[in-house]
């Protein structure tokens, strides 16, 4: 009854206060557990972000690039390990070489213009005759390698070894080169062309098209038993050319045996002191002096021919008695004293003229330019001076030329004669 009564005085406005509360509490209960639930699905999230920075380390493409460069490192090692083997006796060079006779008649070899050296020497010349005096060198395999570099001397003494590693492989050197042979077989030979060592190895160079070893192949009588040819420029080469001789070892079935590290070095020698030990061997001729001056000149144009050249770098290039040795002369008249004095009108011409009005190849003459109106129809005498630039070859026939003109007709590939 007491109880009725409570409930009759308690205030009924009470009473949606009370229900709003609890819904008020009940929202933040339930917000509170979506919070929660948020926050665990949000953890994977956050775990997954070390995934994503992780990704620079895969990015890190220098981890593949310190590998090529531990992978040369060895080279650089190697060099000095070569270098410092100067203290080879000469006479245990020549017996640890033992150079032989054999072969000596294979005929003259073969080398490339570019690595041409300079293999003769003008002695003197006759005063009655005009004759030069000319020594010519022929420099056996030997020879070349002890004038050679550093360098090569030591891609020799890597390759050398890397061949007599394999078990009943033998060197024999002779006047042209450093062969190797395994029983009856012709595996290889070492040859000095010019300045550079190269490697022939009896494979087939088409077997390497279009890939990392750049072979040629040899066309010479002496090297069919060996036609794929190798130059060996660089260390990274030295490590090709090893890998060539695994494909020479397979073809042969030559078995790895202890690995060779015989010291191949030799000091430099002079010229003269190859010749007395009959490493080098010296033919003496006599000839014209002009056709070897010209030969000679020659030789010097071919190496620095280029396709541009300015007037402002020609002397830079050429020697003046080189360009003069190699202008063509056209007899003069038996009274060329009053032949000159028939010339009335002279003129001059720049080369940059002549390169702009003339195609390459074509010959440029006194007529071909009056017929281009570049000189007046009444001209008998030009001058060809040298002024910007020649870019085709040009033969030019003319009165009279500056040594720096007849410069750039020569480097460009084109000819140079004096007319009357």
């Amino acid at each position: 009854m007491n109880s009725l009564l409570a409930l009759s005085d308690f205030p009924h406005w009470l009473v949606p206060v009370l229900a709003i509360a609890a819904l008020a509490v009940m929202a933040i209960v339930i917000a509170s557990v979506i919070t929660v639930k948020n926050r665990k699905k949000a953890k994977p999230v956050q775990e997954e972000t070390p995934v994503v920075e992780e990704a620079p380390v895969v990015e890190e493409a220098p981890v593949v690039e310190e590998a090529t460069a531990v992978e040369e490192a060895p080279v650089v090692e190697e060099a000095p390990v070569v270098e410092e083997k100067p203290q080879v006796a000469e006479e245990k060079a020549t017996e640890e070489f033992g150079i032989t006779d054999e072969d000596d008649d294979d005929g003259p070899e073969e080398s490339d213009a570019e690595e041409e050296e300079e293999t003769e020497v003008l002695r003197g010349i006759e005063e009655g005759t005009g004759l030069a005096i000319v020594v010519r060198y022929k420099k056996s395999f030997l020879a070349k390698l002890i004038q050679s570099s550093d360098e090569t001397k030591g891609y020799y003494t890597e390759i050398k070894n890397a061949i007599l590693s394999y078990e009943k492989t033998k060197s024999r050197i002779s006047w042209n080169y450093d062969s190797f042979n395994s029983g009856r077989n012709k595996l290889c030979k070492l040859v000095m062309r010019g300045k550079t060592l190269c490697l022939y190895l009896a494979l087939d160079p088409d077997a390497y098209q279009d890939t990392k070893f750049k072979v040629e192949r040899s066309m010479s009588k002496k090297f069919e038993d060996t036609p794929c040819l190798y130059r060996i420029k660089n260390p990274r080469r030295v490590k090709f050319a090893e890998e060539l001789l695994g494909d020479l070892a397979e073809k042969f079935q030559l078995e790895s045996g202890d690995t060779q590290t015989v010291d191949y070095y030799m000091p430099y020698e002079t010229t003269e002191a190859l010749v007395e030990k009959e490493l080098i061997k010296e033919l003496i001729s006599k000839e014209k002096y002009e056709e070897f001056m010209r030969r000679r000149s020659l030789k010097e144009v071919d190496k620095n021919r280029r396709q541009f050249v300015s007037a402002a770098e020609v002397n830079a290039i050429l020697e003046d008695e080189v360009a003069i040795t190699l202008i063509e002369t056209e007899p003069e008249p038996e009274n060329s004293v009053q032949y000159k004095k028939r010339y009335r009108k002279k003129t001059i011409v720049n080369i940059d003229k002549l390169s702009a009005e003339f195609e390459a190849g074509q010959t440029v003459t006194l007529q071909s330019l009056k017929d281009k109106d570049i000189v007046g129809k009444d001209t008998d005498f030009v001058k060809v001076l040298a002024r910007g630039t020649l870019d085709k070859p040009l033969k030019v026939e003319m009165q009279d030329y500056s040594v720096e003109a007849v410069k750039m007709i020569l480097l460009t590939g084109g000819k140079v004669k004096k007319v009357n």
